[in-house]
């Protein structure tokens, strides 16, 4: 006889998923921000920009006008996986308890392909990364040495968003 137990196998998995995909750096979140998409489209997306910075209201009350406007970004989705077969033969000849580790390893994998999909596409923007955009600096003095560390730092440092603000 076979016995299906979707439940709790895909529940087991979902429990070790995640462990191996949140060990992996996540610092690309801390820059870029999740959209869902419908479809496999191009979509665009757009950023709100603004004086959002509070300003002291008057003693009448008359609080004044902030300024906005919009940058936009397009994206697409695209799909990425990996299939793995393990058979009952695997699980039983387990004696190690390799494959218990399987899911760990698929969520670390998805993880690592999100890291290079996004940094690659992040770090090959031109447009992005600009002399105009305070962004980008050249030159023979700018090599990974204490001189091109210490002018990219003062350029970080001095880089504000479209509002003025660092």
């Amino acid at each position: 006889s076979s016995v299906s137990l979707p439940g709790i196998l895909s529940n087991n998995a979902n429990k070790f998923l995640p462990q191996g995909f949140l060990g992996v750096d996540q610092s690309w979140g801390l820059i870029a921000s999740r959209r869902p998409v419908s479809d496999f489209k191009t979509i665009t997306s757009y950023r709100l920009n603004g004086a959002f910075t509070f300003d002291e209201v008057g003693a009448g009350g008359e609080m004044p006008h902030g300024d906005v406007s919009e940058d936009s970004y397009t994206n697409k989705a695209s799909t990425y996986g990996k299939m793995f077969a393990v058979t009952r033969q695997d699980i039983i000849n387990d004696d190690l308890g390799a494959l218990t580790a399987l899911p760990t390893r698929i969520g670390r994998g998805a993880a690592l392909k999100l890291n290079g999909v996004f940094w690659t596409a992040f770090l090959d923007n031109a447009s992005f990364f600009a002399s105009g955009n305070s962004n980008y600096i050249s030159g023979a003095t700018t090599v990974l040495a204490s001189e091109g560390l210490r002018q990219g730092v003062e350029k970080f440092r001095k880089m504000t968003d479209p509002d003025g603000q660092p």
